[in-house]
């Protein structure tokens, strides 16, 4: 389970802006908030990078591709769903949830690729750079790990996965890709 932040740690003033995102919703907690819009229009432009990136050679078209990504996530989406909190936070429907997935694992996943590729352009601004990174070890901007799973498995074989995370996010990981 993803859980939200309980009420009593967010009301400490002080600790308030530690919980939200500063630039990038992934997840269903902070979807949708205008402040963090100017990285979601990025999200597109980043799902379409990781399609286009994709290995799998038995899919041919760009549009095959992300057809064929999106119904990974789409037959895993209910399981994701259940690690999410949905009596405290707004509800979404299915589709939305599966899109909102999709997009949010595809920038994931881009971004750890272009940070460990740095030649390979995100399109961000510095300070945003910086951010994200910052967003994405949030308790409450989390995806399921078998979201990434699901979008990893036609781009890379597991164990270079294994090596862009970990040099991605400069960790020593253990677990099963």
């Amino acid at each position: 389970m993803i859980p939200m932040i309980p009420k009593m740690f967010r009301d400490i003033e002080s600790r308030n802006n530690c919980c939200d995102p500063l630039v990038v919703s992934i997840c269903p907690y902070h979807h949708g908030k205008p402040e963090l819009q100017e990285i979601e229009e990025l999200k597109i432009k980043m799902a379409k990078r990781y399609v286009n990136g994709t290995r799998d050679k038995s899919i041919h078209a760009d549009q095959d591709v992300a057809c064929a990504l999106y119904l990974k996530v789409k037959d895993m989406a209910g399981e994701a769903k259940k690690y999410y909190d949905f009596e405290s936070s707004p509800a979404i429907d299915d589709e939305s949830f599966t899109k909102m997935m999709f997009l949010d694992g595809c920038f994931v996943l881009r971004y750890i690729y272009s940070s460990v590729h740095p030649q390979q352009d995100m399109d961000m601004k510095i300070h945003h750079k910086a951010f994200v990174q910052r967003d994405l070890f949030l308790l409450e901007n989390q995806l399921p790990y078998i979201v990434l799973q699901a979008l990893m498995s036609t781009t890379f074989e597991a164990s270079e996965w294994k090596e862009i995370i970990r040099y991605g996010f400069g960790l020593s990981l253990n677990f099963q890709v």
